[in-house]
């Protein structure tokens, strides 16, 4: 997951205007070998660990719940299949909502 970063090694488009059209500034979006990420930028996670489990990718997840209950917190959530209890969804939000696994930031 990378939030909308651009990848690695790619450089991000400008603006599409006419201003920067006359002025010779806009720019396509292009590899760049010699630019990487920023180096404080957090590790990948680790998806290859159990789903289920309270340390996925490496963080601390709450208990799953079940029923109406919102939790009002910032944070990780992640989504099971009510039947077979597999993953089907991993997000983000500032007011998780019910039946959602809380991860903490």
């Amino acid at each position: 997951m990378n939030f909308g970063r651009m990848p690695e090694g790619w450089i991000k488009s400008s603006g599409n205007n006419r201003r920067l059209v006359i002025t010779g500034k806009r720019l396509r979006g292009r590899r760049n070998a010699g630019e990487g990420r920023i180096p404080d930028a957090t590790a990948p996670l680790d998806l290859h660990s159990d789903p289920m489990s309270d340390d996925w990718m490496g963080l601390p997840w709450q208990e799953f719940c079940v029923g109406q209950t919102q939790v009002k917190m910032i944070g990780l959530y992640r989504a099971l299949h009510q039947t077979n209890n597999s993953l089907i969804y991993v997000g983000q939000s500032s007011a998780v909502l019910s039946g959602l696994s809380v991860g903490v930031e």
